[in-house]
């Protein structure tokens, strides 16, 4: 997975991390996936919240976590009927915020985003485009990756 992902990166190629929650997404990011960024010369920033600054030099890495896409929206809402509305008016709008700083972004990125069922994650594998990003290439975190 490691070398997956700097392969991806280094030819400047987004990568979206799709996981479960509590599968070890975080832990890898920041104790296997930055070291070995900076091993092979490659600077990476880790970004926690898409509520923080993000400020990256020219040619470093940005992974932001807790990333949250709206390609699979009707998908979800489809999923989880009983979930009505499935994202909130106020959510709705923090995610339109997030994408938009997003798309400020130049540098590479590895998004990561949580689905916690195998089908939702599924689904995200099968999107060929996503609307906040061009180039990107899905893969799937499992845990212990």
């Amino acid at each position: 997975m490691l070398q997956k992902i700097f392969d991806l990166v280094s030819a400047n190629k987004n990568v979206l991390l799709v996981g479960k929650t509590d599968s070890g997404k975080t832990y890898f990011i920041t104790n296997e996936l930055i070291p070995f960024f900076g091993k092979n010369g490659k600077q990476a920033i880790y970004i926690s919240s898409m509520n923080e600054e993000i400020n990256p030099t020219k040619d470093s890495i940005v992974i932001l976590d807790e990333f949250e896409i709206l390609d699979d929206r009707v998908f979800l809402e489809h999923q989880h009927p009983e979930e009505t509305p499935f994202y909130s008016n106020e959510y709705l709008e923090c995610i339109d915020k997030w994408l938009a700083k997003a798309d400020k972004i130049k540098n590479t990125c590895v998004y990561v985003v949580t689905r916690n069922k195998d089908v939702e994650i599924e689904n995200i594998k099968r999107i060929s485009k996503f609307s906040f990003s061009d180039d990107i290439e899905v893969l799937e975190f499992k845990n212990g990756m």
